[in-house]
C-alpha cells in the first residue's frame, strides 16, 4: 500500500515551524514594552516633564509691583524682628529668659541672623544668575561679567560669617600676628579686612552696573547702612541711649542686607530683560529715531545748500542733454527702419526681393 505525499503539507510544516521559533522573541518584547509604556503613562502626567518646568531665570522678579511687595515684606521681617525684641522683656517672666533668647538682637544665635544668612545667601544665588546671563552679552569684550563670580564668593562668605561669627577668628589672627586690638575688642580688624576685599570688588562691580542706576542707587544705600552699622559697633557714633546703640546696630546691619537683595534683583531683572530684548529695544527705538532725526536735519541743511549749485548745473546741461537726445532719436529711428526692412526682406520670397531691388534701382535712376 502507497501513501501519496503532496508538497503542500511540508511547505505547511515549514511555516509552522518558522512560526514557532518567531513567536518567543516577540512574546518576550511585548510584555516589557508594553509595561514600559503602561508605566510611563501612569507614574507622571505631562507637566512633569523637562520642558514643562520652570527654569531658574524664572525665580527672577521681573515685575515692579512684585520688588515693591519683596521690599515691603523684607522690611515688615525686620520691622517684626524690632518688635518681637522690644516685648522679649515683657514675656521673660512668663517663659523664662533661656527660652526667649533668640528674640534678643544683641546675643547669638537669633532671629536676625538666621534673616542675614538667607538674606545673604539669596543676593549669592541671585549674583551667580546674573553670571549666567551676562556672559552671553556680545558686546562684553573684556569679560566683565566674570566680576559676578568674585561678587558671588563674596557674599556667600558673608552669609558663612553672619551663621559661624568668621569676625572672631579673623580678630584671634590678628591679635596673635599683631599683638594689639587698636580699638576696642578688635573688631576694627575685621572692619580693615572687609574694607580691602570689597573696595576693589565695589569698583568693578560699578564699572557693570552703570547701566542700571536704580540698582546703583539701592546698592549704595546699603554701603550707607553697613557703615552706619560698623561705625555704631565700633562706638565711634554714640547715640545717648545705650540700649538704642545696641538695637541701632542690627537694625542697620539687617536693613543693609535687605538693600543688598532689592539691589541685586533690580539689576538681574535689567539684565535678564534686556537679554530677552524687551525694555532695550524702547531705549534703542528711541535711540534709533533720535540719530534718524538729526540725520534728516543735516541732510535738510546740506540739501538745501547743495539745491541752488544743482538748479544752475541743470539749466546749463539741459541743452546738450536736448540734443543729445535728438541726436539719439534719429539713430533709433534709422536702426528701426533698417530693422524693419531687414525684417521685411527676410520675410519675401527670391523674386519678389528681385522685383524690390529693380524698384529701387528705378527709383535711384529717377532720382
Amino acid at each position: 500500500m502507497e501513501f501519496r505525499h503532496s508538497g503542500n503539507g511540508a511547505v505547511r510544516r515549514r511555516r509552522v515551524l518558522l512560526d514557532d521559533n518567531s513567536a518567543p522573541s516577540s512574546n518576550k518584547a511585548t510584555p516589557n514594552k508594553s509595561k514600559r509604556q503602561a508605566g510611563s503613562a501612569l507614574k507622571y502626567a505631562e507637566a512633569a516633564r523637562a520642558d514643562c518646568e520652570a527654569r531658574i531665570s524664572d525665580l527672577i522678579p521681573t515685575r515692579i509691583y512684585s520688588l515693591l511687595c519683596w521690599f515691603l515684606g523684607g522690611f515688615a521681617l525686620v520691622t517684626g524682628l524690632v518688635v518681637l525684641h522690644g516685648y522679649r522683656l515683657q514675656w521673660v517672666q512668663y517663659l523664662g529668659s533661656g527660652s526667649l533668647s533668640i528674640l534678643d538682637l544683641t546675643q547669638q544665635p537669633n532671629l536676625a541672623s538666621w534673616f542675614s544668612t538667607v538674606a545673604l545667601a539669596v543676593a549669592s544665588f541671585t549674583a551667580v544668575l546674573i553670571y549666567k546671563i551676562r556672559r552671553h552679552r556680545v558686546d562684553d569684550y573684556r569679560a566683565g561679567y566674570r566680576i559676578w563670580v568674585w561678587a558671588a564668593g563674596f557674599l556667600l562668605l558673608a552669609s558663612l560669617n553672619t551663621a559661624a561669627g568668621l569676625e572672631d577668628v579673623t580678630r584671634g589672627i590678628a591679635f596673635h600676628l599683631t599683638g594689639t586690638l587698636i580699638l576696642g575688642d578688635g573688631y576694627v580688624w575685621w572692619v580693615l579686612l572687609v574694607v580691602a576685599a570689597f573696595v576693589p570688588l565695589a569698583c568693578l562691580l560699578t564699572l557693570d552696573l552703570r547701566r542700571s542706576p536704580g540698582a546703583t542707587l539701592v546698592l549704595l544705600s546699603a554701603i550707607g547702612c553697613y557703615g552706619m552699622a560698623a561705625l555704631l559697633r565700633m562706638q565711634i557714633i554714640a547715640p545717648g541711649d545705650v540700649q538704642a546703640q545696641e538695637i541701632l546696630t542690627p537694625v542697620a546691619t539687617l536693613l543693609g542686607h535687605l538693600m543688598i537683595v532689592m539691589g541685586l534683583w533690580i539689576f538681574a531683572r535689567s539684565v535678564y530683560l534686556g537679554a530677552q530684548e524687551k525694555v532695550p529695544l524702547e531705549k534703542m527705538a528711541g535711540a534709533k529715531k533720535n540719530r534718524g532725526s538729526a540725520a534728516e536735519i543735516k541732510l535738510g541743511v546740506k540739501n538745501g545748500s547743495q539745491e541752488k549749485h544743482l538748479q544752475d548745473t541743470s539749466q546749463t546741461c539741459k541743452t546738450d542733454l536736448e540734443i543729445g537726445a535728438e541726436t539719439e532719436s534719429c539713430h533709433d529711428n534709422l536702426a528701426d527702419s533698417s530693422d524693419t526692412e531687414t525684417k521685411q526682406s527676410n520675410r519675401l520670397s527670391k523674386a519678389e526681393r528681385r522685383r524690390l531691388r529693380k524698384q529701387q534701382r528705378r527709383q535711384n535712376k529717377a532720382a
